[in-house]
């Protein structure tokens, strides 16, 4: 019966994780991933990591893609994944955190 408690999570993740993956493959590359990309073709890591520039990219994304680009092909799918990642995780990640909160409440009433 302990599986009951978990189901409501489960499709709730499931459904997140099918919205969040139904049209990822329809996007394209704007704004910052598209400025991260002439990032990754005209600089150096350590050009990336020294530049507060004209063109707004994460850093530390670049610097983990230009490490990536070292060791595999880079492609529009592989540029989106840490985000997809990122997404599913928060559904699993932030009620475990809102759990362990209302539990910390619950035990200082």
């Amino acid at each position: 019966m302990a599986w009951l408690a978990v189901l409501p999570l489960a499709a709730a993740v499931a459904v997140g994780t099918w919205l969040r993956y139904q049209q990822w493959f329809d996007q394209v590359l704007i704004d910052d991933e598209w400025h991260l990309v002439h990032r990754l073709v005209l600089s150096t890591p350590r050009e990336m990591f020294l530049d507060f520039g004209y063109s707004d990219y994460g850093i530390p994304l670049g610097l983990f893609y230009a490490a990536l680009g070292s060791v595999t092909r880079l492609s529009e799918s592989v540029l989106r994944l840490p985000m997809l990642v990122a997404g599913v995780a928060t559904l699993v990640v932030l009620p475990a955190v809102n759990a362990a909160i209302s539990q910390g409440k619950k035990a200082a009433e």
